[in-house]
């Protein structure tokens, strides 16, 4: 007789990581992430790097294009370019805002309440002394330091007359006849300064109109518009636009502040016209500098000034472009040897 003999199959628990082995593959994990992740980030940084160097170009080809009046980067010998504190509103007005953000910088919003009026009166004033209004709180109607500050704002429904003022008529007299748009507010102070802000989507545009038609009324004091801490005590190098007042008979040209940073910063040491290729254009300067103000900043090596610093982002290097269109990059010592040497030269180049 044959037995069959029934075949058991016993399942057998796996053994479990024990807490040192468990250790020690998450220390190897960590060690490998150690050596991978740098070599991520350079790589990043390496394509975040090459991205600025083509805004950098594209920018280069764009104010080279304004209104035919160039040939190219290298075609013929006598070109009109862009001056120092145009080339950025040109940009803007071309709605290419991206062009002026390095990829590796910061881009925050910066709003009007990093703007202010700065008011200096005197002894024939009815309010001497310094007074800072903030553009922000202007407009939305809540009180400011200089009671003599009016604003005419339809948008909103503010209208505040100081009692200096003698109405809005000789305001919109200096606005061509024409009252403010609902994106746009009239600004006076002291009878003595007018100025137009209009409030676009990306940027706000500050335009000084004039003094009062009444040449009797005194101008009693001088007024800037103005960035940053008015407690810094930096206004002198933070100021934006200068409006008519005691001692200033004309109003400077609009001035168009951006609601982001502008990572870029053109040299007033190229000539309009009869320019050298070779000579330095555009460099990457701190987020800091550029962000509010469409002004060049001429010399960033000038320890008399603060003129802001350019920026070694990418591997201790600032992306430069040349005239010519030539993109590359340099150290800040490199830079400034190259300030220094175009500086010596500006007799040459200022035909």
């Amino acid at each position: 007789m044959v037995r069959h003999s029934r075949l058991i199959c016993r399942r057998h628990a796996a053994p479990a990581f024990s807490l040192t082995e468990m250790l020690l593959v998450m220390a190897v994990l960590g060690t490998l992430l150690t050596l991978v992740m740098p070599l991520f980030g350079r790589a990043m940084e390496i394509s975040r790097s090459a991205k600025c160097k083509s805004n950098l170009h594209s920018l280069a080809v764009l104010l080279h294009t304004e209104d035919g009046q160039t040939r190219g980067l290298l075609g013929g010998s006598v070109h009109t370019i862009l001056t120092a504190n145009r080339w950025l509103d040109f940009v803007t007005e071309r709605r290419l805002y991206k062009l002026v953000h390095c990829p590796s910088g910061e881009s925050s919003p910066i709003g009007l309440k990093y703007v202010w009026i700065r008011q200096d009166g005197y002894g024939n004033t009815t309010f001497p002394g310094i007074h800072y209004s903030n553009i922000e709180d202007l407009l939305a109607g809540l009180p400011v330091d200089d009671a003599q500050v009016g604003v005419l704002y339809p948008a909103k429904g503010v209208e505040h007359i100081s009692q200096d003022s003698q109405g809005w008529e000789w305001v919109q007299e200096l606005n061509d006849g024409q009252p403010p748009k609902d994106n746009e507010a009239f600004v006076n102070i002291a009878t003595c300064a007018a100025f137009l802000v209009t409030i676009n989507e990306d940027f706000t545009i500050f335009k000084p109109l004039g003094a009062h038609p009444n040449p009797s009324l005194p101008s009693g004091s001088a007024h800037w518009i103005l960035k940053g801490d008015p407690n810094e005590d930096t206004w002198e190098n933070d100021v934006l636009v200068r409006l008519t007042g005691l001692g200033y008979t004309h109003a400077n040209p609009a001035v168009r502040v951006f609601t982001g940073d502008c990572h870029y910063g053109m040299s007033n040491l190229v000539p309009t016209r009869n320019y050298l290729h070779g000579q330095l254009w555009l460099t990457e300067y701190s987020s800091d500098v550029m962000r509010l103000s469409n002004y060049h900043r001429d010399d960033p090596f000038d320890d008399e000034r603060e003129n802001g610093e350019v920026m070694g982002r990418h591997f201790g290097f600032a992306n430069c472009v040349r005239v010519d269109g030539s993109v590359f990059r340099m150290t800040k010592g490199q830079l400034e040897t190259e300030f220094n040497k175009l500086d010596d030269m500006g007799n040459i180049f200022q035909k």
